[in-house]
């Protein structure tokens, strides 16, 4: 696709994808109020980039959320790329630094629990970018997947029979009362190598280097490899497939645990005690979940954001 337009074009033909799927996919009232997990990855950088320039046609917010793990250079040079983003594209940006919330940061707490990177990770920003949400009175968290990524992780999970975490990888998931807000995936229909091109084609900053701590994901990868195979056979054959995803999403079981308010901290879990409320009590000697949201609070209020029109419900819970 890149190799048949110039620049403008090209960011054009990509915005009005991300257009067509906010249309198609009913995206418009969940991102009104919109949190931007922001990693300064080629993804999460178009998707914020995508979203600025759609923010006036379709009367959304947005906030940027860049969490900085403490991954040495590494988590600084990603702050930077952030903020020099936000910057450019006039953007409000709230950084968290695992550090001073926790007093730990990722590779120490990696060290302490001797679990993998990634899962440490994932739970930790999932986590962040809720609280957010939340305590922001957001309509909605947009994730920066990209197309190849969806497709890949849908299809390990139905080879693995795992079916109903297909049904969370949709275009959207809804909010659960005040206890988590829904997420958008805006780049839903467009591909890893688009993204790529787009933050060239735009001249923006973001992440070339990968993190210390990626590890190579076989099964994944593979999966992407037959996928791209398939799509030289059948042209679009990938957005095809998530676009069927999209509409047969239903047919997919819930997940079988209950959801229910966090004992310590409020926000959504499937147990008793919610992931962080464990992962911090393990590594500091106590759950951190209503103290990180406390100073979440206060960091969106020195940002002079004003979407809440009365206190959050979810303080109920503090």
């Amino acid at each position: 696709l890149r190799r048949y337009f110039c620049d403008e074009h090209f960011i054009d033909v990509i915005v009005e994808r991300v257009r067509r799927s906010i249309n198609k996919y009913k995206l418009a009232d969940k991102l009104k109020r919109v949190v931007v997990g922001l990693s300064g990855g080629k993804d999460s950088v178009t998707m914020l980039s995508v979203l600025q320039r759609l923010a006036n046609e379709f009367n959304f917010e947005i906030l940027a959320v860049h969490i900085n793990l403490g991954i040495g250079e590494f988590s600084k040079y990603s702050e930077q790329i952030c903020r020099e983003l936000a910057r450019k594209l006039n953007v409000p940006l709230l950084i968290l630094d695992l550090g001073d919330l926790l007093g730990v940061t990722l590779p120490q707490i990696v060290r302490r629990l001797k679990r993998p990177a990634c899962s440490v990770c994932g739970t930790i920003k999932r986590y962040l970018l809720n609280v957010v949400g939340v305590e922001a009175c957001a309509t909605a968290v947009a994730l920066g997947h990209n197309a190849d990524d969806i497709a890949a992780y849908i299809l390990k999970n139905f080879l693995l029979q795992n079916l109903s975490a297909i049904r969370k990888h949709g275009p959207a998931t809804d909010p659960l009362d005040s206890i988590a807000v829904g997420r958008v995936r805006p780049l839903y229909e467009v591909l890893e190598v688009e993204t790529r091109s787009y933050v060239k084609a735009a001249k923006l900053p973001f992440v070339e280097i990968a993190c210390p701590f990626k590890p190579r994901r076989y099964f994944e990868a593979s999966i992407k490899k037959a996928l791209e195979f398939l799509e030289d056979e059948v042209r679009g054959l990938r957005l095809d497939f998530l676009r069927r995803i999209a509409k047969n999403l239903d047919v997919y079981p819930s997940p079988s645990e209950p959801l229910r308010a966090c004992s310590t901290c409020g926000l959504i879990s499937s147990a008793e005690i919610c992931a962080f409320c464990k992962l911090t009590a393990k590594v500091v000697g106590e759950p951190l979940g209503a103290f990180v949201r406390q100073r979440i609070r206060e960091a969106i209020a020195s940002l002079g954001l004003r979407w809440c029109k009365e206190s959050p419900k979810s303080s109920q819970h503090m």
